[in-house]
């Protein structure tokens, strides 16, 4: 076992008092087809983040994470201590491969306050994933004291050995794990890996951020190509690499082996909206371009966008709410939809920030329908995202374009021109 893993049990985080059931099934397809608001998070009550590490050939390990928050403590007894208590139950099943499999898991997991001071709680289940399959799990989370609960679907790869479920992230001063592909830039991090050894690896870095998205009535596709400005290494000391990357997209590879790791450097409170940067240019969506060239190349750049919003809603008040609602869907765009960009730079994001969340969404199994407006209803409108494949996400859609939406984006632009929070529900 490698050292960064070993530093890790020493970590004040609460582990699993686990009671755990393992049944093959027979069931049905874990793929789900029709979703009512996913993307709205303030209609969620607990928020879980997963991920999943390989350690081994048979075998790998199911991270969770929490706001402690979020969650209900209680105690039995005056001299007991205030306890969370979770229920996760894990339905795996294998995408391809070699090997038909499925499985389910079920465990429980309880915390005392003194976790909940730390504000996140993070646990670990070790699992059986044969290598040789991707694998979709249906992830559910159940508050047992107060009864809420969150259904997630989590995908992991143990079919490619240079992929980010092989690697294990801490963050250097926490020796927390990293969640996702998404880093602190200039944040120091150390990583390992059970399964890849090298003492070095390949890193190809671009910095230069990916145009926002043309308009859903255009005919040219956003612009998504990699073209790396900076080369280097990283070096392994004692199994470890550090990592300390820069803002923008971050590519590694084996000298021997085959596959991708991508990494994206992101500032410090991401997926929050706070950097005054990302304040201005997410408006690009609903102003003009010469409004919008002011906000930015102004020496008082807050002053501006502040005057944009009071101007575009007629109101302090009312500017407020604009702001709030605005801000908001760029957050969760950031949240749901973050790829090889933030999330409000994608396709999904540009829909999403314009026009809210979809009164339903269709999951296939390459693509996404976002309908706003009632189903078959010809005054509705329906967006279609296709699944792209790269070596860097795999979470990127593309929006089907069509000249049939100018005349629907035209209006949810022009309600926020005039002071309406533009929504189709």
């Amino acid at each position: 076992m490698h050292a960064i893993k070993r530093c890790f049990f020493y970590v004040s985080f609460a582990f699993a008092m686990a009671l755990v059931l393992h049944s093959c099934t027979t069931g049905s397809s874990l793929s789900s087809s029709n979703n009512k608001y996913p993307y709205d998070w303030e209609a969620k009550l607990i928020h879980p983040d997963f991920m999943v590490y390989h350690e081994d050939a048979d075998s790998s390990l199911f991270y969770f994470r929490l706001a402690s928050e979020e969650l209900l403590y209680i105690r039995n007894k005056p001299d007991q201590p205030f306890q969370s208590k979770l229920l996760i139950t894990i339905d795996v099943e294998a995408l391809n491969g070699n090997t038909y499999y499925r499985d389910s898991i079920a465990f429980t997991y309880t915390s005392s306050s003194a976790d909940k001071e730390s504000q996140q709680l993070i646990g670990k289940h070790k699992i059986k994933l044969p290598e040789g399959s991707n694998y979709l799990m249906r992830v559910t989370v159940k508050d047992q004291h107060r009864g809420t609960s969150a259904e997630n679907y989590v995908s992991t790869n143990k079919r490619e050995l240079i992929h980010r479920d092989n690697f294990l992230i801490l963050d250097e001063n926490t020796l927390a794990p990293l969640f996702g592909n998404s880093i602190e830039a200039g944040q120091s991090y150390l990583m390992s890996s059970d399964r890849v050894t090298a003492e070095r690896l390949n890193l190809a870095s671009m910095a230069k951020e990916l145009p926002l998205p043309p308009p859903p009535d255009a005919y040219q596709k956003p612009k998504l190509a990699f073209n790396p400005d900076k080369n280097g290494e990283l070096v392994a000391a004692m199994d470890i690499w550090s990592l300390a990357l820069d803002s923008g997209m971050h590519v590694i590879t084996h000298p021997d082996i085959q596959g991708t790791m991508t990494l994206f450097g992101r500032v410090r409170d991401f997926p929050e909206v706070r950097e005054l940067e990302t304040l201005t240019t997410s408006i690009r969506y609903i102003c003009s371009r010469n409004e919008y060239r002011k906000i930015n190349e102004s020496n008082y750049p807050k002053k501006e966008l502040d005057d944009f919003w009071i101007e575009t809603a007629g109101s302090k008040d009312k500017a407020r709410e604009l702001i709030r609602i605005y801000y908001k869907r760029v957050r969760e765009a950031n949240i749901y939809f973050s790829s090889v960009t933030d999330g409000w730079r994608t396709d999904k994001g540009l829909i999403h920030v314009v026009f809210g969340n979809p009164n339903k969404v269709i999951k296939e199994s390459n693509a996404e329908l976002w309908i706003y407006g009632e189903e078959n209803n010809l005054n509705s409108l329906t967006f279609r995202f296709l699944k792209q494949p790269s070596p860097y996400t795999d979470n990127l859609f593309i929006l089907e374009r069509s000249p049939m939406y100018k005349p629907g984006w035209d209006r949810a632009v022009s309600s926020w021109r005039n002071g309406r929070i533009f929504s189709e529900q």
